[in-house]
């Protein structure tokens, strides 16, 4: 993946939904419900200390989209 960051955030997703998650997979695709959104949102904020905004996360394309996006924030 692009770096370490991206990973962990994968990491993250990986935890919440049970098993792998890859870039290209997406929130709904893997059956994200509301109780998966708290639980993620959750744990993206706890790795790293940014308020994640829900709706763009679970409308994202890809978790590979919303994590770019998403780390652009965290990076600055």
């Amino acid at each position: 993946m692009e770096d370490e960051r991206f990973d962990k955030l994968l990491a993250v997703a990986g935890r919440v939904f049970g098993g792998p998650v890859t870039a290209a997979d997406s929130f709904h695709g893997l059956g994200g419900d509301s109780l998966k959104a708290v639980a993620l949102m959750a744990g993206l904020e706890e790795e790293t200390a940014i308020e994640v905004d829900t709706f763009e996360m679970i409308s994202a394309a890809s978790f590979g989209d919303f994590f770019r996006s998403y780390l652009g924030v965290v990076s600055g």
